[in-house]
C-alpha cells in the first residue's frame, strides 16, 4: 500500500465508546506514551501488509500553539520515526486545520529537528479551510509526497468529491505536477449513502487529470 492513515482514537468507534483521542502533541508525560503506543500498533501492520507512509496528525483538530506542546510532538516522532524505519515506513507530517500543523510549523520541526527522512502529506481540503491552497503547498512542495484529495466550501472539512466544493482543481493539480517528486492523488472522502464510490472513481480521476 501507498500509505497508512495513523489512529485517531484508541478504538473502532471514533472516541464514541469512551477513548480519548490519541494526541502526540499532549504535554501529558502518560497519555503521550499510550499515544505513541497506539501509534506503534499501527505500524505494525507493516509486518504483514507491506506500506510506504504513515500519514500522521499532530495535535487535535482547532488545537492552540504552545512550545511545549511543539517540544512533545517532536519528542514523539523523533521516537516513532526510529520505530518505523527497521519496518519500511517513513512518517508524512499532515496539514490540519490547528495551530500546531500549518505548513510553516511543520516545516520549522523537521528543519529544526533534522528529520530528513519525514515527509508531509498534503491535505487539499485542509489548505482550502485555512486560507490558501497554493501559498501552502509552495511551502511544503518539496517534502510532499503524498496527498488527501478532497473539496469543500472553505469553512467545514466537509470531504466532498473534487468539484463540489470551491478548490480550483485546475491550480492544484497544477501544484502538483510542479513538485519535484510528483505525489499520488489519494481520495480522502466522507460516506455518502446515496453515492457508489466505484461508479465515480473513472470520472473523478478523469476530470483530476484532464485539470
Amino acid at each position: 500500500m501507498n500509505s497508512v492513515h495513523s489512529p485517531l482514537y484508541a478504538d473502532y468507534e471514533w472516541g464514541r465508546a469512551g477513548a480519548p483521542p490519541i494526541n502526540l502533541a499532549s504535554t501529558d508525560r502518560a497519555a503521550l506514551v499510550q499515544a505513541m503506543d497506539e501509534v506503534k500498533r499501527a505500524l505494525e501492520i507493516a509486518e504483514q501488509i507491506p506500506f510506504r507512509f504513515l500519514v500522521q496528525h499532530l495535535g487535535l483538530p482547532n488545537e492552540s500553539f504552545s512550545e511545549k506542546k511543539f517540544e512533545s510532538a517532536m519528542t514523539s516522532i523523533e521516537h516513532l520515526r526510529a520505530f518505523a524505519k527497521p519496518l519500511g515506513v517513513r512518517l508524512l507530517l499532515e496539514n490540519i486545520p490547528n495551530e500546531l500543523s500549518t505548513p510553516d510549523r511543520l516545516m520549522e520541526m523537521i528543519r529544526a529537528a533534522h528529520f530528513d527522512d519525514v515527509g508531509i502529506c498534503f491535505d487539499f481540503g485542509h489548505a482550502h479551510m485555512m486560507g490558501s491552497v497554493s501559498e501552502a503547498f509552495e511551502i511544503v512542495k518539496k517534502l510532499v509526497r503524498s496527498t488527501h484529495v478532497h473539496d469543500n466550501a472553505g469553512v467545514q472539512d466537509s470531504h466532498l468529491w473534487p468539484g463540489e466544493g470551491t478548490i480550483d482543481w485546475k491550480e492544484a493539480m497544477a501544484l502538483l505536477r510542479s513538485a519535484p517528486q510528483t505525489p499520488p492523488s489519494m481520495l480522502e472522502l466522507g460516506e455518502n449513502e446515496k453515492v457508489n464510490p466505484l461508479e465515480k472513481l473513472g470520472a473523478t480521476f478523469d476530470k483530476l487529470e484532464a485539470a
